[in-house]
């Protein structure tokens, strides 16, 4: 599974790549959950939110063109400023669903390697918005 479809809350603007994503996807969870220690040394946690997902993803041989997708897509949430949905197949239909995910991007900077003569590679990660 791979973030094939991607698009905004409001609008009908989306992102579908060309090349699929590489087959090394890190999946991920993050609890968030604090430990404090009292003065005692008894352990107290806190849990700040929920359940997090999120998803470690590499793109190798993207073509100019959907080089420029993603970083428009980037610049269009503002890096880790505003949140996008993406689906993990090809069923996006602009709403909310179950196989649906609104995500933000986990870091403000997108840093592509050109590997080739119009060929790039990147990796990035995205994280589930509670």
């Amino acid at each position: 599974m791979a973030i094939t479809k991607a698009g905004f809350k409001k609008g009908s603007t989306s992102f579908t790549p060309s090349t699929n994503v590489d087959v090394n996807i890190g999946y991920g969870r993050n609890y968030d959950i604090v430990i404090n220690k009292s003065y005692s040394g008894k352990k107290y946690s806190v849990k700040r939110q929920d359940l997090r997902k999120s998803w470690d993803l590499k793109y190798s041989y993207l073509t100019e063109a959907d080089r420029t997708k993603i970083q428009n897509l980037h610049d269009t949430v503002d890096g880790t400023f505003d949140t996008f949905l993406f689906s993990e197949d090809n069923n996006f239909d602009g709403t909310l669903g179950t196989d649906h995910f609104t995500v933000r991007f986990t870091k403000d900077d997108l840093k592509f390697q050109q590997i080739a003569s119009g060929a790039y590679s990147i990796s990035f990660t995205v994280e589930e918005e509670l």
